[in-house]
């Protein structure tokens, strides 16, 4: 969905303003040495905060996540007078049927 969009616009800004701001960062660098270091250095300090950010900022996500959100949704539009009898299956888990290799194992 969108959010996908939005991760690839901010992608396509960083390389944008990196394309930019990285040569001037090694100008401005005092000696040959600190003109291929400097980069570096704020390279790894924006991947640091970013790690930071995200450690904390970020819900975490484990392997019943986009069942419960499933469940949270349909509560939703419940509660707001959408009819959800036509959504999907209940119980979609239930009685499935997994080919492996040449036979059948229901779940």
């Amino acid at each position: 969905g969108q959010f996908y969009g939005i991760a690839a616009a901010i992608g396509k800004i960083g390389a944008f303003v990196g394309t930019w701001v990285f040569p001037v960062i090694q100008d401005n660098a005092p000696t040959p040495t600190r003109k291929g270091q400097d980069p570096f250095w704020v390279a790894s300090a924006l991947a640091i905060f970013a790690g930071v950010v995200a450690l904390f900022f970020l819900p975490d996500v484990g392997q019943d996540t986009i069942d419960e959100e499933d469940v949270r949704f349909r509560e939703y539009l419940q509660q707001n007078g959408f009819d959800t009898s036509l959504m999907g299956l209940k119980d979609a888990r239930e009685g499935e049927e997994v080919e492996s290799g040449s036979e059948a194992v229901k779940t």
